[in-house]
């Protein structure tokens, strides 16, 4: 039985952009960085950081500070993968968030880079794919913290 992968911040995040177009902007807000270089088969099909009203419920149901969100949706191979790039408070935000995901989903699909989260999200097919991504991050990026 094939099952799709549902992710708790995945289902968020469409909640967040339907409420974005009626949360008023606030204050200057920190800007998620861009997602990471992922190969070259990995292509853009969109790719979003979110104002910190549209964070707020995120950051509360992660029980966490969440200073910026970004989510970017590529194109692997004709399957779509998604990739949250959480960034935290504090490392100790971190720590609460990166619990309250692992209850949600499992560790192979997180990432941690000090207080930056990438959650890989995807559909059973995309497994594979969402593997190899989070081993691209791990080798090709600097670990921080």
């Amino acid at each position: 039985m094939s099952r799709t992968l549902f992710v708790f911040v995945g289902s968020l995040l469409v909640s967040a952009s339907f409420l974005s177009g009626c949360a008023r902007q606030e204050a200057a807000f920190e800007e998620a960085p861009p997602a990471p270089t992922m190969p070259a088969s990995w292509k853009i099909t969109s790719d979003r950081s979110f104002s910190p009203a549209d964070i707020r419920p995120v950051a509360d149901k992660l029980r966490g500070e969440v200073t910026a969100l970004r989510n970017t949706v590529y194109d692997v191979d004709g399957k779509p993968v998604k990739l949250n790039t959480i960034v935290t408070g504090s490392t100790a935000d971190a720590d609460r968030i990166m619990v309250s995901l692992r209850a949600m989903k499992p560790d192979e699909f997180l990432l941690r880079r000090g207080a930056v989260i990438y959650e890989f999200v995807g559909a059973n097919d995309a497994i594979p794919d969402m593997l190899a991504g989070k081993s691209h991050i791990e080798t090709t990026h600097a670990r921080a913290g």
